[in-house]
């Protein structure tokens, strides 16, 4: 009996024996067979080892191809739980795999299709692939793999076929060659651990994750929950080259990214909600294009929070700061920092707290063709898309720096110079009432010269609505000479404005003062209208001291006046200094004189003129009635320094009566007209003569013979009263 129990538990150990020797064996073809079958490739397999007593399996050295190599695959089993239809790993160990990934998308349906299925998802899948499982293909190691539409585990009923699960997953060294679309990235997953994953997707798996895409080097640690809301909790740290990512954006960039967030995210099928808290950091960023742009540094250090719905779309808070340091957008210049806090973006618009400028160098540069440097010149306008307007609330915006104007397009070329810029706005948005303040000086080398301007306004509401006033000190006019014309050619501006905009409508009223005004009399009268030279009028003008004083309005539109202002501040000067000088002469010679027109035919232009001294007939003296007239001129010429004027002698036929006596005590046809002959000397000399007296009186009276011109004197032939007449 003893013998019989000892041969049957020899015959079992032999068994066992058998089996735990054959069942590797055994193991390992089928295993060979299999992977050449499945991936239509030789594959070898080094070794299998089963201990059925522990649940422990190895599999070393698998080869498939030229392509998938696996180096180690060790496993335990929960043998039990093998009767119950589970399959239970305690832990696996993954070393050393190698395997390509191929993945690219099919055109079989067009993304603007797809966008118009879903518009409140249309900004964040334009650069996606489509996700509804159309024209997608999938390859790991050769071996397709269909791609589906994700189904919610939520209400799922329990099914009647095997459940698994895995304690502890391990895996070192996992390198994948992924071709993502056009893309193909070296991925390395140096370490990752997956703890509590199971087919029920009931608790958190954790997760802590070490890998490479390329030269970015990724650390993730953290909890994943795939049950009924899917969560993710994760500390994460990521250095990239952005370079290797190129493909995915329309730009090309170039510069290294680093960021170190904690992530939480929660989704479901109504709402995404993503939080980030930490810091990001972009160093050397550069876009290069048509219009490039750099930045030697971005940083964030804050907390970001997105919530997607599809009720109310996209809301983002970002709670902290945004800085760029060293930013260029050449050919407009650059800018030492921007610094953006506390932003707040919602589908209807978005609100920053603080947003500040400094180190403003701007360029604008106007090219030969009238172009604006750096803008790139559209054949065909592109069609205007149909968007809802995005409202903007700046609560806050300092900004400190200076600004260059080039002109090429003028026959001179003009450069202007803004530097100590300073400006301060508050409540800048739609419907605010916008209160603003701006600083500056106007000459590189001197401090005098300064410009002010301050008010509130709806200055983002269409129409706009706003006061201001606007103070602008010693602005040297040379700077600006290409504009202005009627002969201006330089010359120290002062200029105090109230403006009031209301509905896009401009009506301002400046005060404007000049000093040192010199004006190109021959350019001045050539674009002279039919009235009053400019010339003519500044020198009526200014006073001893060569300033100029006076008021100038202005009414426009907004748009007009943003298009060319120099046109309408040239009209306005003009037409305010020629209506000056009008009320001037009236107020100093009145009533005894004052400025009056006669039409030259032989140029058609106007020749400003006062009112004429009057003679008696055949006399070049003046009478006492004159005196008082000829004071007031002498009066005029004296305040006005830079005013010139030409003095004419004129006879009349009614000077002929006191002129011709020796023509009665002549007879016959030769006397007779000896007799003429010597009355038109008369009358001649009686012009010249008059125009000499009166240059006379002035110059006795302390006004310089230079600023006096003689003019051939005039015999009428009509009965008009004698004179001589006084022209500008």
């Amino acid at each position: 009996m003893n013998m019989r129990k000892i041969a049957g538990g020899f015959a079992v150990m032999m068994s066992l024996f058998v089996v735990v020797v054959s069942v590797p064996i055994v193991a390992r073809w089928q295993l060979e067979k299999a992977l050449s079958e499945l991936f239509s490739e030789p594959a070898q397999v080094e070794s299998v080892s089963i201990n059925p007593f522990t649940g422990n399996l190895q599999v070393r050295r698998v080869e498939v191809g030229a392509e998938i190599q696996l180096e180690l695959l060790d496993l335990t089993l929960d043998m039990q739980a093998l009767f119950s239809k589970r399959l239970h790993v305690e832990r696996v160990t993954i070393g050393s795999l190698r395997v390509p990934v191929h993945y690219r998308v099919q055109p079989a349906q067009s993304q603007s299709a797809l966008s118009q299925n879903a518009p409140s998802q249309n900004a964040l899948s334009q650069n996606a692939p489509s996700q509804r499982g159309q024209g997608q293909d999938l390859t790991i190691g050769g071996l397709g793999v269909p791609v589906r539409q994700a189904q919610s585990v939520v209400g799922t009923p329990p099914s009647s076929a095997w459940t698994w699960q895995v304690d502890e997953l391990q895996l070192q060294d996992l390198s994948v060659a992924v071709q993502y679309l056009s893309q193909t990235h070296a991925v390395v997953v140096h370490h990752l651990e997956v703890t509590g994953a199971n087919s029920e997707f009931s608790g958190p798996m954790g997760y802590d994750l070490d890998m490479a895409i390329d030269s970015a080097h990724l650390l993730a640690l953290g909890e994943l929950d795939l049950g009924a809301v899917t969560a993710i909790s994760a500390q994460v740290q990521l250095a990239a080259v952005l370079a290797d990512f190129n493909a995915y954006w329309p730009l090309e960039l170039a510069g290294t990214l680093v960021l170190n967030q904690q992530v939480n995210a929660r989704f479901d099928d109504v709402e995404r909600n993503i939080t980030l808290t930490g810091s990001t950091q972009i160093k050397q960023l550069a876009l290069v294009g048509k219009q490039p742009l750099s930045l030697e540094q971005l940083d964030w250090a804050g907390s970001i929070s997105s919530l997607l719905s599809a009720e109310t779309g996209l809301r983002l808070s970002a709670t902290g700061l945004l800085q760029a340091d060293q930013l260029a957008a050449p050919p407009f210049g650059k800018i030492k920092q921007v610094a953006l806090r506390d932003i707040d973006y919602r589908s209807t618009g978005v609100a920053i707290d603080h947003v500040s400028i400094e180190g403003l160098d701007g360029l604008l540069k106007i090219t030969q063709s009238g172009a604006i440097a750096g803008l790139a010149d559209s054949a065909e306008p592109a069609p205007e898309a149909e968007v809802a307007a995005l409202t903007i609330h700046i609560t806050e915006l300092d900004l400190a720096g200076q600004v260059r104007f080039i002109d090429q397009s003028r026959s001179a070329m003009v450069t202007l110079v803004v530097p100590d810029i300073q400006l301060k706005v508050n409540d800048l948005g739609q419907g605010l009432l916008t209160r603003f303040e701006l600083k500056a000086r106007h000459q590189e080398e001197h401090q005098t010269g300064e410009l002010l301007i301050t008010g509130t306004g709806q200055l983002l509401d269409s129409p706009v609505n706003a006061e201001l006033t606007m103070s602008l000190t010693q602005f040297e006019l040379h700077q600006i000479s290409p504009y202005l014309g009627y002969g201006i050619r330089s010359g120290r501006l002062g200029l105090d404005s109230s403006i009031n905009i209301t509905d896009n409508q401009i009506a301002a009223k400046n005060r404007v003062r000049i000093e040192g005004l010199k004006v190109d009399a021959s350019q001045s009268k050539a674009q002279a209208s039919a009235d009053l030279p400019l010339s003519v009028a500044l020198n009526l003008l200014k006073d001893k001291d060569g300033r100029i004083d006076l008021k100038v309005p202005i009414q426009t539109k907004l748009g007009k006046f943003a298009v060319d202002t120099s046109d309408i501040v040239n009209t306005a000067l003009a037409n305010a200094a020629k209506q000056a000088a009008f009320a001037y002469v009236k107020q100093a010679l009145q009533p005894l004189g004052t400025l009056l027109f006669v039409k030259d035919m032989a140029s058609a232009a106007a020749r400003p003129r006062f009112q004429p001294v009057t003679f008696a007939s055949g006399s070049a003296e003046i009478e006492a009635s004159q005196q008082d007239y000829i004071n007031k001129i002498v009066a005029l010429m004296m305040n006005r320094p830079g005013l010139t004027i030409t003095l004419c002698g004129v006879a009349t036929q009614a000077d002929k009566p006191a002129s011709s006596v020796v023509e009665q005590q002549r007879d016959g046809d030769a006397d007779a007209e000896l007799a003429a002959e010597e009355l038109a000397a008369k009358l001649q000399l009686l012009a010249v003569t008059r125009g000499k007296e009166v240059t006379r009186r002035l110059v006795d009276a302390g006004i310089a013979v230079e600023r006096l011109f003689a003019c051939r004197p005039q015999v009428l032939a009509d009965d008009s009263a004698p004179r001589l007449t006084i022209s500008l």
